[in-house]
């Protein structure tokens, strides 16, 4: 906070206060005191939730001016985190608004184990299905055909100093929709176990499988309390709601409780009541049985279409569960290139270079099949296939 916004405030409470035969003034007066102290988590708190124009210099020098992030006490300068944070979602390929708008779980999940040097670092890598910043984060989700070898995992974790933490999407990653096999859950938590570092398991699409028996999570195999569990309501019951669940150790627990205060208070409350009152008059089961089998039939048709419509040279995945398929075009095309002649067929999909920070993976792309009926699917999917036909080489 600034000196001069400080003294203005000061002033005005100590004025309003001397008039004690005004209740409605001092109470105004207790705000200003209360602002004074709430003012920098206040700030924080802006920068993860307002709707602004990060590419405004004048409010990026107005931020940085009263952001006093030193009252968190993790964060040294406010000046030049934001910078950093700046920057390296710039050259991540992310911006302001897509920081904003990202999963306030995953900040929470990293932020008890964030230290001055290393905590940008760790927001811009919240958006990473993989991460090449070693010092800070080991990344090993089963994405982009990189099946880890448990030996080169087990290299990675003894040649790595300061390694923090693991994130994985065991069960139907988010984009490729690839799924951990049983063995590779125990060998990875054997290894987990040896080195005692802590794993971020995101399981946002776990209930959601159509084919073969559910796997265990990894948390269910967790022997030391190293397993932080991510669940969500938003994939089974309400996006809107953006209500989730931390299964994890009473310590790791209380560090969550403190950051969400620091950073948003709490869940709406009115969200938490009205889910609560579903569950309590419904049966979330059988509902849940009923979108699966909703999502199913659509992903049936949507990999049938490509089976049948995609060009050769072209590769697709065919995910058991979850809500994506993943598409790896020849290397020559560009996905976002694709995206724009494919929306003036009123067809959308995600590039998928958007999921790699570092660069590369251009020829990639993502689809989803829950939110269209059958027959939009396959007139989609055909004009999506008729498209990248037609700029091949």
């Amino acid at each position: 906070m600034s000196a001069t916004l400080g003294a203005a405030l000061k002033k005005i409470a100590v004025a309003l206060l001397s008039d004690h035969r005004n209740w409605e003034k001092i109470a105004v007066a207790l705000f200003a005191v209360l602002l004074l102290f709430l003012l920098p988590i206040l700030s924080v708190e802006a920068i993860f939730q307002a709707d602004m124009d990060w590419n405004s210099p004048e409010l990026v020098s107005a931020v940085m001016e009263e952001l006093d992030v030193g009252s968190l006490g993790f964060l040294e300068s406010s000046n030049s985190v934001l910078t950093q944070l700046q920057e390296a979602l710039k050259a991540a390929g992310f911006g302001f608004d897509e920081f904003r708008k990202a999963q306030a779980l995953y900040w929470l999940a990293l932020s008890p184990y964030a230290e001055e040097d290393d905590f940008v670092q760790k927001l811009v890598g919240c958006f990473a299905p993989e991460q090449t910043n070693e010092e800070l984060v080991a990344n090993v989700n089963a994405a982009f055909g990189t099946d880890i070898d448990p030996e080169d995992f087990e290299k990675i974790l003894a040649t790595t100093e300061r390694v923090k933490m693991i994130y994985v999407i065991p069960d139907f990653q988010n984009p490729t929709g690839r799924t951990w096999d049983l063995e590779r859950r125990h060998q990875f938590m054997e290894i987990v176990n040896r080195y005692e570092i802590p794993v971020i398991e995101d399981n946002p699409y776990g209930e959601l499988r159509f084919e073969g028996e559910y796997l265990p999570a990894l948390k269910s195999l967790d022997t030391k309390g190293l397993v932080i569990y991510l669940g969500t309501f938003s994939k089974i019951l309400a996006p809107g709601y953006r209500i989730g669940w931390v299964c994890a150790e009473e310590h790791i627990l209380a560090k969550y409780n403190f950051m969400e205060q620091a950073a948003s208070l709490q869940a709406s409350t009115i969200g938490q009541m009205e889910t609560s009152k579903w569950i309590d008059m419904f049966d979330l089961d059988a509902h849940v049985a009923t979108i699966r089998a909703c999502y199913d039939k659509r992903r049936k048709v949507m990999l049938e279409t490509l089976e049948r419509e995609l060009p050769e040279g072209c590769t697709f995945t065919h995910p058991v569960g979850g809500l994506f398929a993943w598409v790896v075009l020849p290397e020559y095309m560009d996905a976002k290139e694709l995206q724009m002649k494919c929306l003036e067929k009123k067809v959308a999909f995600v590039p998928g270079g958007s999921f790699f920070p570092n660069g590369n993976h251009e020829n990639t792309l993502r689809l989803n099949y829950s939110c269209m009926p059958e027959e939009k699917i396959v007139q989609g999917i055909t004009a999506l296939c008729q498209t990248i036909r037609e700029n091949l080489r």
